[in-house]
């Protein structure tokens, strides 16, 4: 696990009326220039042009300690330090543009726009806006899912804080759930009737007893467990659906539904979405080429060490989840390669019991038929390791 780094503690100096200092001077390496004028851009489309090279402003590198990501001084120009480990270690993951542009805009907000710390939620539990941070609140991260549509909204909302929220947030997609077809179902009744093949894998055992699948993790780090299913697609539309059921006392380890593209798949790259909850009633959205998750929200429907229903349907480039029946989270998927794993995530060294498989998909009944009969071997488990990091701040 790699320490997250986080967003920015502000410092305020006070600067001399009789100052020599340039209050006009514009310093901006170039690593950060294209956020700069990215930033200027999307303020110009809201009515703001802030006509910064002319105004002053100052971005560098500096080695901050005590774990911080980033520094606004109020000063004249406005002079922001980005930690230096912190913008290279995020330029090995995917999202790295992303991540780097939400944390520029963040000291931006503080410097340029006047923003401070807003660590208000939405009515779905998500930040209202990028500009959280500062103390932490109930001991949750920092994670903003800035991608897609929610992006939209959160650059919305950094200009103009008045930002209503949309309704995305809260409603699910619109989907004709009747037009998928059941291709692969499992109950666990039996070892020999089941698709998967128990045995000991590599840092695991698979078992099946008393109707249920159990995954038993020897593994010092969390687990994206796949199996590929032959001429299957996750770039198709289609519902995947488990039932888990968590028993052990580590509350926060994360366990649900992962699916993605494995590295064996011809010249792709390992790739992994994954919707996951644990015991404390969170669900986790992310993927497994980024450096940490998405995002971070509380639902109630979540059943403690109790059996819980877990449904994603993929729509287009949308995933929704569902939890015990109630819409819980949608937001577009990050893996857009062809791939064929699915599968679910095990926490790191705990035992996780799974039922109820089924997997749907929108297909003609013949096309269904096609993937059943592929099926001549049982299948096998691939584990992915996954990073499930969080953004942390230190006031």
């Amino acid at each position: 696990m790699k320490k997250q780094l986080p967003y920015s503690i502000i410092i305020f100096v006070s600067v001399s009326f009789f100052s020599c200092q340039d209050w006009n001077e514009y310093r901006v390496k170039s690593d950060f220039e294209p956020y700069v004028v990215r930033f200027e851009m999307e303020a110009k489309q809201r009515g703001e042009d802030f006509h910064l090279r002319e105004r002053g402003l100052i971005i560098e590198f500096g080695d901050l300690d005590n774990g911080v990501a980033g520094l606004c001084h109020y000063g004249k120009p406005i002079r922001i330090e980005i930690d230096r480990a912190y913008w290279n270690e995020m330029g090995k993951y995917g999202g790295a543009d992303l991540i780097r542009e939400e944390l520029i805009f963040h000291e931006m907000g503080h410097g340029i726009l006047g923003r401070k710390h807003l660590n208000t939620t939405l009515s779905n539990d998500e930040w209202k806006s990028i500009m959280c941070g500062g103390n932490k609140v109930e001991d949750r991260s920092w994670n903003t899912n800035y991608r897609g549509q929610r992006r939209a909204y959160y650059l919305d909302e950094l200009f103009t804080e008045s930002t209503a929220e949309p309704s995305f947030f809260t409603l699910p997609p619109v989907i004709d759930s009747e037009a998928f077809i059941p291709v692969l179902t499992d109950n666990f009744d039996s070892a020999s009737s089941s698709l998967w093949k128990p045995g000991i894998y590599p840092g695991s055992s698979v078992s099946i007893e008393n109707g249920m699948l159990i995954y038993r993790s020897k593994s010092t780090a969390n687990m994206a467990v796949l199996s590929e299913i032959p001429h299957f697609n996750i770039q198709s539309d289609f519902i995947l659906e488990y039932t888990f059921q968590y028993k052990e006392q580590a509350d926060s380890a994360k366990y649900g539904i992962a699916f993605g593209t494995l590295a064996n798949s011809g010249s792709y790259k390992e790739s992994v979405d994954f919707f996951v909850i644990n015991n404390n009633r969170q669900l986790y959205n992310g993927n497994t080429t980024w450096y940490s998750y998405f995002t971070q929200v509380k639902r109630y429907q979540i059943i403690p060490k109790g059996k819980n229903k877990l449904k994603i349907i993929q729509s287009g480039n949308m995933l929704s989840c569902y939890i015990n029946d109630v819409f819980a989270y949608a937001s577009e998927t990050e893996n857009t390669q062809p791939g064929s794993g699915i599968g679910f995530m095990v926490p790191a060294g705990q035992t996780l019991y799974v039922d109820d498989f089924r997997l749907s998909k929108r297909t003609t009944a013949a096309a269904a038929a096609r993937i059943r009969k592929s099926l001549t071997d049982k299948l096998n488990f691939t584990p992915v390791m996954s990073i499930i990091n969080e953004i942390k701040n230190n006031k």
